[in-house]
């Protein structure tokens, strides 16, 4: 059923092995400075039996970054920490391109090295929150950029893409999708602008077609991929589409002589805009059709939609999932956001991942599991659209191996599954109402035997709580 995933295929001058690649997940694992980190190199090699992996979306300045701790690809710092990790993952026989994310308005001055306001095709404030150093905030209005600041801005991505090749990387995605900058120019909704930049359909995939132009120029054609998100309901800071039928056609037509890689699509339900760009594009189709198993993925596939597929959240919770799924292993299919596991193994086969360094001792050498004790943490988590979400504090509770909750692990979130990226810092721990306090570098004590015949003898008589026959002191 799954045998079209594994053969092997192109995009661009990027040989792949297989079909199935892993899709760009924010992991905020960077620096202050926005330096990738070993901890960025494990994360990835550990994934690297994938077709191709994408990137974080990784900003080409310093006006392109809206998240915490998102890596930067613009300083030779930069280049130095991404060489680690392409260094890594080709050690371990993968292939790698960079994102390029400029995030546009979905930013927060506080997340920003010069903490500047954010920038944008108009100044048009967008809805919801960002997660900052302090808490979650509003995001506020942008200023709109100006016709130089445009150009400055797609040399910006020219420079990053370069930065990129340096760093070792085998191309570059660029991120057209999910309501960041170059999103933001195609729909009215965020894009007033009465220049050559806004109004005719012309005009407002200008800038996306400018940007793709430079960085295949710069780098080459067959090393640059774009992703868009054609009528995706998960679109950020309330940026609405209504006219996809029009412009998506018409951005498609105008990118394809240009002879990029790959276009990576984000399918937002339109089956049939769907097959309109795909009878539009000539070089390779990758799809992510989020919340679906990977048979149904395959299909797209076996019918000449897709000549790729991506997974984010499985490929998040189970770096082995290649080797789960390939035939030549026999394995069983890995839990899924919406499929659960199939018996007989009712958990994901991850490597075991403890929390931070800068834990307390007692989250760093894990607890029991039976011990009448909780923790409770601050959580990132991501979204649909792989980004940041804060989950703020909540018990993160402990495996069945007893292990506190880290990276990779997934957790319920108001009834939905969400992955979670990392355990920030373990805040405090609850016990319940009467039971003794262990400070911090101490495990939790072992709670009292129950039963007499548990240990062969009775326990002494305490008068503020008398032995009964079940053992339940009270």
């Amino acid at each position: 059923m799954l045998d079209s995933l594994w053969t092997p295929t192109v995009a661009g001058k990027i040989s792949l092995p297989h079909r199935l690649a892993m899709a760009p997940l924010t992991r905020s694992r960077a620096t202050p400075d926005g330096v990738p980190t070993e901890l960025n190199a494990e994360y990835y090699a550990q994934r690297a039996s994938h077709a191709l992996i994408i990137t974080e979306g990784t900003q080409p300045s310093a006006d392109g970054q809206g998240y915490v701790v998102t890596p930067g690809i613009y300083t030779d710092e930069h280049i130095a920490g991404w060489r680690k990790v392409t260094d890594a993952v080709h050690q371990a026989g993968g292939r790698i391109v960079i994102q390029l994310m400029h995030v546009g308005r979905i930013s927060h001055p506080d997340n920003t090295p010069h903490h500047r306001q954010a920038v944008a095709p108009s100044a048009i404030k967008p809805a919801g929150q960002m997660f900052t150093g302090s808490g979650m905030q509003e995001m506020p209005q942008p200023r709109a950029l100006s016709t130089e600041e445009i150009a400055a801005t797609v040399d910006d991505f020219r420079r990053a893409a370069a930065a990129a090749i340096t760093a070792g990387a085998d191309g570059v995605e660029i991120h057209g999708a999910n309501g960041y900058l170059i999103h933001q120019f195609l729909f009215p909704s965020t894009n007033q602008r009465t220049d050559r930049y806004g109004g005719s359909l012309d005009n407002r995939i200008r800038f996306a077609v400018e940007v793709a132009t430079a960085v295949a120029d710069e780098i080459g054609a067959d090393r640059t991929g774009i992703r868009l998100s054609p009528g995706n309901p998960f679109q950020l800071g309330d940026l609405t589409e209504h006219d996809t039928h029009e412009l998506y056609p018409h951005l498609v037509r105008a990118l394809a002589p240009l002879d990029l890689a790959y276009l990576h699509l984000a399918h937002g339900g339109d089956e049939e805009l769907l097959g309109t760009l795909r009878e539009l594009w000539p070089n390779t189709l990758i799809l992510n059709r989020a919340g679906t198993d990977i048979a149904t993925r395959a299909k797209d596939i076996d019918n000449g939609i897709a000549d790729v597929i991506t997974v984010g959240s499985m490929a998040l919770a189970n770096p082995d999932l290649v080797e789960r799924l390939h035939p030549s292993t026999a394995a069983a299919q890995p839990a899924t956001p919406t499929t659960p596991p199939t018996p007989p193994d009712p958990s994901p086969r991850r490597p075991r991942q403890s929390p931070p360094s800068g834990a307390p001792a007692y989250a760093r050498q894990g607890i029991d599991a039976e011990r009448p004790h909780a923790y409770r943490a601050r959580v990132l988590g991501c979204d649909p659209g792989g980004n940041v979400v804060d989950h703020g504090e909540h018990p993160v509770g402990v495996r069945a191996s007893g292990r506190v909750r880290a990276a990779g692990d997934l957790v319920e979130q108001g009834g939905r599954r969400a992955a979670v990226l990392r355990t920030v810092t373990v805040l405090h721990r609850e016990r319940p109402a009467g039971s003794a306090p262990s400070g911090p570098g101490r495990a939790p004590p072992h709670p009292q035997p129950r039963t007499a015949r548990a240990t062969g003898r009775r326990p002494p008589s305490r008068p503020d709580r008398p032995w009964s026959r079940k053992g339940r002191g009270r």
